[in-house]
């Protein structure tokens, strides 16, 4: 092989290689898809509640990574709270809540969770629900 070729093979390899791990990369990137989700505009939709999220389908069956956001959007002196209810490994049901108090206030959480999942918007006083959307499925 003579010498001048030598650096165009070179290049060339380092191309492909570039390219295969940039293929990986979008192929990686593709299969972990994020899926929004929101309460506003559902039956599980309360004035003065704003749920939204994201779910990812989880290695095991029916297993899902299942992220939470709600804010108080009201000045009305209640909290507000995203119930999200899922089945539990036993069939029973499990209820998980995320909640924020104050005009403005924003908590973010997450869960791996079994589906079905819904979720649901509430108003709190002093922490306890007083008006709730009707449970609303994402999953």
């Amino acid at each position: 092989m003579p010498v001048t070729t030598a650096p165009k093979i070179s290049a060339a390899l380092a191309a492909a290689a570039l390219l295969t791990v940039g293929l990986f990369a979008q192929t990686a990137g593709a299969a972990v898809a994020q899926n929004p989700w929101t309460a506003a505009g559902t039956v599980a939709d309360v004035a003065g509640v704003q749920a939204t999220g994201t779910w990812i389908a989880a290695a095991e069956i029916h297993t899902y990574s299942v992220g939470a956001t709600v804010k108080d959007t009201a000045d009305d002196g209640r909290g507000a709270r995203v119930n999200i209810r899922s089945r539990s490994g036993d069939g029973g049901e499990v209820l998980t809540s995320v909640s924020a108090s104050g005009q403005g206030a924003v908590t973010k959480d997450s869960f791996t969770l079994i589906g079905p999942v819904t979720v649901q918007e509430c108003l709190t006083d002093g922490g306890v629900d007083v008006v709730c959307g009707q449970p609303f499925r994402i999953i």
